[in-house]
């Protein structure tokens, strides 16, 4: 059912003469309608979050998808509104929040719990809104550096009337790929993400990097789009430099394991014809 906003104005076509085609207008309507208060509640909360210094406050998830699909007359359901904001703010824009009435669910993490955790959740009359700090899974280790990545590199830009901070192209399309978490109940599946997100500003050098450092598994979902008929470009894994691909140690084995294969097979080729050479000579 989720999906039949998408479909847009391509459905309307489709079902120009069924009798059922008021049915299915009445859906997108109401996904239009839904995803506008959802954009304008969007709007008030990034604006109070700015205000009180919680900033810089990134469009995330299926809101930014939503904000940047570029199938005319296509409404990708926003299941919930999704920002990104620094760990630090996050005490902040919980007290902004619930000021609004926004209620949290569960505790809000804090100290070495934000390396485990990734996001805030809040309700407010049937509207879920979450607050992330972290818009990729990863090892803890890597916490601090995918959170760096993401607001570092984020930018302003304009779409349906609404100006609005969001990540890069590259850092949208990878979360699009790799950014679902186990708790994620959004019900639109990644393929039809990737095929409502625009590509023509990707600079696929930069994703490939951010790829491989972040999400690897991003390049086997690549390979899928192009399955699917999508204009990406064939981009593989690099491979590791030789100083990760093996330990010292392990280096060190592995060249006295080649050098002593290499002699070894070197003598058993000479003992080899002094064998056949004899026995030649014996049955003369």
């Amino acid at each position: 059912m989720q999906l039949i906003p998408v479909l847009g104005g391509r459905l309307t076509n489709w079902l120009r003469d069924d009798p059922a085609a008021g049915v299915f207008r009445g859906i997108l309507r109401r996904a239009w309608t839904e995803t506008q208060l959802r954009l304008s509640v969007f709007r008030s909360v990034s604006a109070e979050l700015e205000q009180a210094g919680c900033g810089p406050v990134l469009a995330a998830g299926s809101l930014v998808v939503c904000l940047l699909n570029r199938l005319p007359d296509s409404v990708r359901p926003i299941y919930d509104i999704r920002l990104i904001i620094r760990r630090s703010s996050l005490a902040r824009a919980a007290e902004v929040l619930q000021a609004g009435g926004w209620r949290l669910s569960g505790s809000l993490p804090a100290g070495e719990e934000l390396d485990w955790a990734a996001s805030a959740h809040f309700s407010r009359q049937g509207i879920s809104l979450m607050l992330q700090w972290r818009a990729l899974p990863g090892p803890v280790e890597r916490a601090a550096v995918i959170e760096a990545e993401f607001l570092d590199h984020s930018r302003s830009i304009e779409c349906r009337g609404l100006r609005l901070q969001a990540p890069g192209p590259e850092h949208v399309l990878l979360a699009a790929l790799c950014g679902r978490y186990d708790f994620d109940a959004d019900a639109i599946p990644w393929q039809v993400d990737a095929a409502l997100l625009p590509l023509d500003a990707i600079a696929w050098r930069r994703w490939r990097k951010l790829a491989d450092a972040f999400a690897p598994e991003a390049f086997g979902r690549l390979r899928q789009m192009r399955q699917l008929g999508l204009a990406v470009p064939r981009i593989r894994r690099p491979a590791p430099p030789l100083a990760v691909r093996a330990a010292p140690h392990v280096t060190r084995m592995r060249k006295f394991y080649y050098t002593w294969r290499g002699r070894g097979g070197r003598i058993y080729r000479r003992l080899k014809r002094a064998a056949n050479s004899a026995l030649g000579s014996r049955y003369r």
